[in-house]
């Protein structure tokens, strides 16, 4: 299992960077072909949930499939509605010559959001000075929301103990900040390339709400013979939990960059220009998910020792 979602992620993550066509389009496949097999364990992992709910009250079980359906529409399907609604501006153009225009386009747009907004504005040498200017007056803003989502995925996912829950979190999580970026920007990208991030979410959505991280974990520490770390009572439980949500928030940043790519970027050569390296990801989500160990730093729910060995695990000490 472990080995299956290790190579999923990894393909997700290296796909973007093929120069090779062919090459492109076979890993495509074998990318989506496995993923199916993950929303395969994600419906496995809710029928035995419903099973689970099934064994303790009938009535009970039916009140909190009631309740999951109101949570996916009012945190899903509504906040999609929303992301459709936004007005197509903010697109890469497939000409050079169509960059000019593009960019007046974008900095009267910005100019108009940004002033309505009560920030004051500078006037620019040109248009592209322009556009840079306007694009750092959004970023803190982006910035943000990137921040907010991430974090609450990493803490409501390292404390959630089943894929299927794990996937409704991502998948909120996703097309919530999603809509939110659009918010900021007040435009979206064209359909076809909302479609090409919505893809992404599909696949942070297949592996990270499928089982298998907590195999890491295990055969790392027994790789590592880390005996003394295991019989730590909860250590275990924990260091596990932390690091599925740590997964899932590198999906979601991920997901989070390649939006903001999209909206920021006005020409691109090649597609995977829009798609940040992993190293860039990577620190993007450390540097977030450190804010969110304070939880873990309350003795009275870990153990002062514990806690140490956690943020030495996650690199903050």
């Amino acid at each position: 299992m472990f080995i299956l979602k290790s190579f999923l992620l990894a393909l997700n993550f290296s796909i973007d960077y093929l120069r090779i066509e062919v090459t492109m389009k076979t890993l495509k496949r074998i990318l989506w072909i496995v993923s199916l097999f993950f929303v395969y364990l994600i419906v496995k992992e809710a029928i035995m949930l419903y099973a689970s709910l099934l064994n303790i009250n009938e009535y009970f079980a039916y009140a909190m499939l009631g309740i999951l359906a109101f949570v996916i529409v009012w945190f899903v399907i509504l906040p999609m509605i929303r992301m459709f609604a936004y007005r197509a501006v903010f697109s890469p153009v497939a000409s050079i010559t169509g960059i000019e225009k593009s960019m007046l386009k974008r900095n009267k747009h910005l100019r108009l959001l940004l002033t309505a907004r009560g920030i004051e504005l500078e006037e620019q040498e040109n248009s592209e000075i322009e556009y840079k200017y306007l694009l750092g007056k959004l970023q803190p803003q982006l910035n943000d929301i990137r921040k907010r989502y991430v974090s609450q995925l990493f803490i409501s996912t390292g404390v959630s103990q089943n894929g299927f829950l794990d996937a409704i979190l991502i998948l909120s999580a996703s097309v919530n900040m999603i809509k939110d970026i659009f918010s900021t920007f007040n435009g979206r990208v064209s359909n076809r390339y909302l479609f090409v991030i919505l893809r992404k979410v599909y696949l942070s959505v297949a592996i990270g709400g499928s089982e298998g991280v907590e195999y890491a974990v295990n055969e790392l520490m027994t790789k590592l013979g880390s005996d003394t770390i295991k019989s730590i009572p909860f250590v275990n439980v924990v260091s596990t939990s932390l690091t599925d949500g740590f997964v899932n928030a590198v999906l979601l940043t991920r997901v989070a960059l390649i939006t903001e790519n999209y909206c920021k970027l006005i020409y691109i050569e090649k597609d995977r220009d829009l798609f940040p390296g992993t190293k860039t990801i990577i620190e993007t989500t450390k540097s977030i998910v450190k804010g969110s160990m304070d939880i873990f730093k309350r003795p009275e729910i870990f153990g002062e020792k514990k806690t140490n060995i956690l943020k030495k695990w996650l690199g903050k000490e």
